[in-house]
């Protein structure tokens, strides 16, 4: 929404050429204002965080890795019935942990700063990863303690923090900031989906066994696979530790007079774009209103996030944990079903920049409503994948990757927009409680509901699940909030003055 102040602000800094013509000259004045605009040690700072989400983001190869643990535990541990379907908990306890921590990582970087409270979340979270080698052996139960609680637990202490930190660096572009980090947790699982493969599987066998309850599915019986399965959690628990060490290590905190830097350097810039001018005169984040954790669960707006983020999870649940386990009834190639995770992980990581950059360059209303109509689409037409084969399946999974994966650049950057940035880490961390919800409702729908339905009808269902997202975005009040951050903008101004 454009008011007439903004107007005449947008005009007093228009210089003649800009007004003659309004296209050109419009790239480096804005790549000026986004490097320039911060110190050196923020580019540290944003890769440090990009890393820790790398290896966070292993949650993503849990699609890949589904079929070698539950073939493990058939055959060496137990129980001896387990399914990939019921071996989704895992994933169902990874992001529980996740939403439950989540808030508490956020308030404890309050107290013990930023690089510290993300070390702690980091290295628990490789702890799981690394006693999951002697878990496994006994049962899944402890499989889960490890591989799914402790691990979701570690990842969520330290999720929010290095997204924070971003967005402070860049508070003009909260939505590409928060995109870059996330994006590491996008791509975590490209590289380490054919860590895992190349070290279990690399000569692509493909699962041989039977079960006899369910005569479409396979799994893995050879001993060459299934013997290197506990020592991959060891050889991944120690690279995910020397990574995350790495990373907080880059994590420095911004300057307190960031924004000031800024202001200075746009003022210096006769080229600066329009943009960039107007999110300086409307106000910077510490204008704007700031709640608290408590505050936040009495505005409305809120609740229209979550369960905006509580339907969009359904998909992201589904298909990140079950992809590989579908293309395995009609695809009968291990290695060309890790390389599409591989690719769609791809898909994840930089469709979270992108759909980051959209909003900051349209409003998080319309990217959402755009996000949330094309993955229902694409979840609903899913089933039509084992008439078109390896090329449609291969399309399908990594657009669905790419198209969800801005859930996690815009549900951030809505956040510190609505509710502020200083309390920014915790409010995340309240919202991705519904997380929590969803992983255990998807957990139970796959395990209860698979079988009776099909994988026709669990998509359908799904489908019809994200679909809701759509209709709850658009009642999200938009013109309402900008308005309160525009009055609380205004008012903080006349005291200054």
């Amino acid at each position: 929404m454009t008011t007439t102040s903004e107007s005449n602000a947008t005009n007093t800094f228009e210089t003649p050429s800009q007004q003659q013509e309004p296209h050109k000259g419009w790239i480096m004045p804005k790549i000026r204002a986004l490097v320039g605009a911060f110190h050196k040690k923020a580019v540290l700072a944003i890769i440090g965080g990009f890393l820790v989400h790398l290896t966070l983001g292993t949650l993503y190869t849990f699609g890949n890795i589904n079929p070698y643990i539950t073939s493990y535990i058939r055959e060496h541990s137990g129980p001896k019935t387990l399914t990939y379907e019921k071996a989704v908990w895992l994933q169902a306890l990874m992001m529980s942990g996740q939403g439950i921590a989540m808030y508490f990582g956020g308030k404890a970087s309050l107290v013990i700063g930023t690089r510290l409270s993300v070390l702690i979340g980091c290295w628990t979270m490789s702890i799981g990863v690394l006693t999951s080698a002697a878990a496994i052996k006994g049962s899944f139960f402890w499989l889960l303690v490890t591989y799914g609680a402790v691990f979701g637990l570690g990842m969520g202490f330290a999720y929010a923090q290095p997204l924070v930190l971003a967005m402070k660096w860049l508070p003009n572009y909260k939505g590409l900031a928060s995109g870059i980090v996330v994006g590491g947790f996008g791509l975590g699982a490209f590289i380490f989906n054919f860590v895992q493969t190349a070290y279990v599987n690399p000569n692509n066998l493909s699962p041989d066994s039977l079960d006899p309850l369910d005569p479409d599915t396979k799994y893995f019986s050879q001993p060459e696979i299934l013997d290197k399965v506990p020592d991959l959690f060891l050889v991944l628990g120690a690279t995910y530790a020397v990574m995350q060490l790495i990373g907080t290590l880059l994590m420095f905190e911004p300057p307190d007079d960031i924004e000031s830097e800024r202001d200075n350097l746009l003022n210096n810039d006769d080229n600066v774009t329009k943009s960039d001018e107007l999110s300086r005169t409307t106000g910077s984040d510490d204008s704007r209103p700031n709640y608290t954790p408590r505050e936040l669960l009495h505005q409305p707006v809120f609740y229209n996030l979550w369960f905006t983020f509580f339907t969009m999870s359904s998909t992201i649940f589904i298909v990140s944990s079950l992809y590989k386990t579908f293309g395995q009834t009609f695809i009968d190639d291990d290695k060309f079903l890790q390389i599409v995770g591989s690719i769609a992980s791809v898909g994840n990581g930089f469709g979270r920049s992108f759909w980051g950059y959209l909003a900051d360059r349209l409003s998080y209303r319309t990217v959402m409503l755009v996000i949330s109509g094309i993955v229902t689409v694409l979840v609903l037409t899913l089933p039509l994948n084992t008439y078109g084969g390896k090329p449609m399946f291969f399309i399908w999974i990594v657009l669905t990757f790419f198209t969800f994966s801005g859930c996690f650049s815009l549900f951030p950057s809505a956040t510190t927009r609505y509710f502020g940035v200083e309390n920014a880490a915790a409010n995340y961390g309240l919202l991705f409680t519904n997380q929590v919800a969803m992983a255990n409702l998807g957990a139970l729908v796959s395990t209860l509901l698979s079988e009776p339905l099909g994988w026709t009808g669990l998509f359908v269902l799904i489908g019809c699940v994200t679909a809701i997202a759509f209709f709850i975005t658009l009642w999200f009040p938009a013109k309402a909030m900008d308005k309160s951050i525009e009055k609380c903008t205004e008012k903080k101004q006349m005291i200054c003055m």
